[in-house]
């Protein structure tokens, strides 16, 4: 939703027939009366009303952005030491899935057992990091769904904004041709048009078009925010999708090795526990081999997508 929408044509030949009747009432009223000064007072003060609310209302919707900070904070957090953990669950050189001879499979059996301790023991560390991520997303979008509603009762006063400044700019054109058409045959009332009115016109029109400016710059910001909170959340929802897949891949490694039962039941808990509940069981009819390369990808694709989350540089309105 833009917070300065254009004026269409209709509102735009309203504005301007009003430009012509404000300017043209002049004609008839003498320079020296109350009725000119009240008449001018009116045109000097054209959209302060919009001008203020508009400005009230910034004030009012700029968030202190605590929440959204503490959010984010604890998202960077956990993602910091998803990838610790990424680290530590990593096969790397010693790779305890690699072919060997008849020899050297019991010690590997240990190493695999071993291997998939890790992954038991790095289970709450995944729940925390699941759950914080989660929040701290949910947040992110209540956050944007705050924002829209205050964008949302923006637009009608940016739109007022939008035809004060119109209006001056309509009036000053006007008065500025009746200053010029008096001139010859009334340069008294041409001087008091111009000192009192056009020159307070113009005054006006810059700044209201400053204020329109600087509103624009903070409805840019709370877009800024909500493309900032959703790009995150995407982000979030990703390396969530993708870290359960590796976990996944995880016991499907385990299970190609065929007699490891024990592994099974060691790990059974990420399965049927909070990190993989309701999951599918392992796809049957793959190596450990292919397993293990499988895992080492699933891995690296989460490293990647933890990686690709990088804090966004704005995180509050100033």
């Amino acid at each position: 939703m833009s917070g300065d929408p254009a004026l269409d044509e209709t509102s735009v030949a309203r504005i301007r027939a009003t430009a012509r009747e404000l300017a043209g009432a002049f004609v008839a009223v003498p320079a020296h009366s109350p009725e000119f000064d009240g008449m001018a007072d009116r045109i000097a003060a054209i959209g302060s009303r919009e001008a203020a609310r508009l400005a009230d209302h910034a004030n009012r919707a700029a968030p202190s952005g605590t929440e959204r900070e503490a959010a984010m904070a604890s998202i960077h957090a956990h993602l910091g030491a998803l990838r610790l953990l990424l680290r530590r669950l990593d096969p790397g050189d010693d790779d305890p899935f690699r072919p060997r001879g008849f020899l050297g499979r019991r010690r590997a059996s240990d190493q695999v057992a071993s291997y998939f301790d890790r992954y038991r023991a790095a289970e709450s560390e995944i729940a925390a990091a699941l759950t914080a991520m989660k929040t701290g997303r949910d947040i992110l979008l209540q956050d944007n769904i705050r924002i829209e509603g205050v964008r949302a009762a923006g637009a009608p006063l940016f739109a007022g904004l939008g035809e004060a400044v119109l209006l001056c700019a309509a009036l000053g054109e006007r008065l500025e041709k009746l200053v010029k058409d008096l001139g010859p045959s009334d340069p008294a009332k041409a001087q008091r048009l111009q000192s009192e009115v056009l020159v307070p016109v113009r005054r006006q029109h810059a700044d209201l078009t400053t204020q329109m400016a600087v509103s624009r710059q903070g409805e840019a910001m709370l877009a800024m925010i909500q493309r900032q909170n959703l790009d995150l959340a995407k982000g979030i929802d990703q390396t969530l999708t993708v870290l359960i897949a590796a976990l996944r891949t995880a016991v499907a490694a385990a299970s190609a090795l065929g007699d490891q039962r024990a592994i099974l039941e060691r790990i059974g808990g990420l399965r049927g526990g909070s990190v993989l509940a309701d999951q599918p069981p392992p796809h049957e009819g793959t190596t450990a081999a292919e397993q293990a390369a499988a895992l080492r990808a699933a891995l690296a694709k989460v490293a990647a997508h933890v990686d690709s989350i990088a804090p966004p540089r704005v995180s509050r309105l100033s």
